[in-house]
């Protein structure tokens, strides 16, 4: 599964997602998987640092996964010691940061997958907008231009917008798979996205030209291609 190009993949950075399914009556569909990977939050459980926060609730953290043993470890690093792994609000800088993580906080590993996420240049060139002087997380990787990690095992494309710093909504959030499918023959793969990059773009573009009907109404939108890598380092990814 490729980009279709030979153009840059620019790093998002290395998130720790567990595969869901948020159990909406209108994603019980036999085009969606049992279970899938999203980079919203509305649809998969996503690591967020700032649930060790004075400010926060370590019991997301527990829910998450995180042993109960680890947790008062957990909380003091994520109040500093965090900065050398990652940056707000769940981007660890490699592939090799999260899985340290994993291991330190002993995190449940069941349906966890590091996901490496790639821009394709085209996207960061056109639809991407200038980040400002204080930009952090996502925002400030991609100005950075840094390439994708190699060895990542490519599980698909998907359509999400980008708010607040983070990813926010997918495309499926708006429940637009049945409309996809029905008008361009598009249907997700087996982990909930789409296999090419076309397919992607062909959404994105009838997203952005108000095709959906306003539905997807949490702009911008952009293509991201999604990577997983090995939870151990003699791993498969």
């Amino acid at each position: 599964m490729k980009s279709e190009s030979s153009e840059a993949l620019y790093s998002g950075g290395y998130f720790l997602i567990r595969a869901n399914h948020p159990g909406w009556e209108q994603l019980e569909s036999e085009l969606i998987p049992e279970r899938f990977i999203s980079l919203s939050n509305c649809i998969c459980p996503k690591f967020n640092v700032s649930w060790g926060w004075a400010t926060g609730n370590p019991q997301f953290a527990l829910d998450f996964g995180i042993a109960q043993s680890r947790l008062p470890d957990f909380v003091e690093w994520s109040r500093t010691d965090y900065k050398e792994a990652m940056d707000i609000w769940g981007m660890f800088y490699t592939s090799n940061n999260a899985r340290e993580f994993v291991n330190r906080f002993e995190v449940n590993t069941e349906k966890l997958y590091i996901v490496g996420t790639a821009l394709p240049q085209s996207i960061e060139q056109t639809d991407w907008q200038a980040s400002s002087d204080d930009a952090y997380g996502i925002e400030k990787r991609i100005e950075q231009h840094v390439s994708v990690e190699a060895g990542g095992a490519p599980l698909g494309f998907e359509v999400v917008s980008f708010e607040y710093s983070n990813y926010g909504h997918s495309w499926l959030c708006h429940y637009l798979h049945e409309d996809v499918n029905r008008l361009f023959g598009i249907r997700p793969n087996e982990h909930g996205l789409f296999a090419t990059f076309a397919d992607a773009m062909t959404v994105l573009k009838w997203i952005q030209a108000g095709g959906d009907g306003g539905k997807a109404h949490h702009p911008p939108y952009d293509v991201w291609q999604l990577l997983s890598y090995p939870l151990e380092v003699n791993d498969p990814p």
